[in-house]
């Protein structure tokens, strides 16, 4: 079975709306954020397994060092 998103569900009981506004400069930034809460059916839902496997660390970036200084 696969998963997909559902636009036909039940309604939400609340929504909830927020807005940041930053400035750097002249420069200005607004951060969005929304939630809302839905009942759902007391029925048991499938688990659906995340693929398994281990995502390597990447490596780090070096920095050349500078002319006339010692690393």
């Amino acid at each position: 079975m696969e998963w997909r998103w559902s636009r036909d569900g039940p309604d939400p009981i609340s929504k909830r709306h927020q807005r940041v506004i930053l400035s750097l400069g002249r420069q200005r930034l607004a951060f969005d954020f929304y939630s809302q809460v839905t009942a759902l059916n007391p029925e048991p839902a499938p688990v659906v397994p995340f693929a398994q496997g281990k995502r390597g660390k990447r490596p780090r970036s070096r920095v050349a060092a500078r002319d006339g200084a010692a690393g």
